[in-house]
């Protein structure tokens, strides 16, 4: 029954490569923007073009999205963190009024790969960084100064892996780096 439309399936999935119904578009796609676009989210419907700017706007709450841009050829791998995102914890979401002058770098284990993203801790004092990571459902490798976290769906996706298929921690990692970067 699929046969006779494979080739369909087959260009559609190429055309994920390239710029598809894009290819005369040169701004960004957000409406009030005029800059010219740079990079693509892999993981937000539709995958709209964007530049740089809006895509950090646009991923305040998605840190961890994969994204790629163009490098006037082809779309290559690219990160939140390269296009300059900064994550303010604290304050579920409101401007903390006493944020760290300084971000950290925190690698952040999610079932879409390994991510490195940049963090301003509150420095409030109204809840250590780890309780900071806790609350956005990042689960921190250490409490003190912590610079791995991973996320609470990887843990639950590992702990269901493990009952169900008795998959074990050294295969699961090395399928979420073969995931992040499949060149081995």
């Amino acid at each position: 029954e699929w046969l006779p439309f494979r080739d369909t399936y087959m260009d559609e999935l190429v055309r994920h490569d390239g710029r598809g119904d894009f290819m005369g578009v040169t701004e960004c796609t957000v409406a009030a923007c005029e800059s010219p676009w740079t990079s693509r989210c892999l993981d937000c419907f539709g995958s709209p073009l964007l530049c740089d700017h809006c895509l950090c706007e646009a991923h305040t709450r998605q840190p961890i999205h994969r994204v790629q841009t163009w490098n006037g050829r082809h779309f290559e791998k690219h990160s939140l963190l390269d296009a300059g995102l900064c994550l303010q914890l604290g304050h579920d979401d409101r401007t903390c009024p006493n944020p760290r002058q300084s971000s950290t770098k925190l690698t952040v284990v999610d079932t879409s790969g390994i991510h490195t993203v940049a963090v301003r801790f509150c420095d409030c004092g109204t809840a250590p960084t780890y309780v900071q990571l806790l609350r956005v459902r990042w689960w921190p490798a250490t409490m003190k100064r912590p610079r791995t976290a991973i996320t609470l769906r990887t843990c639950e996706l590992f702990h269901a892996l493990t009952l169900q298929g008795k998959m074990n921690a050294y295969d699961f990692w090395h399928g979420l780096a073969r995931i992040t970067d499949g060149t081995g």
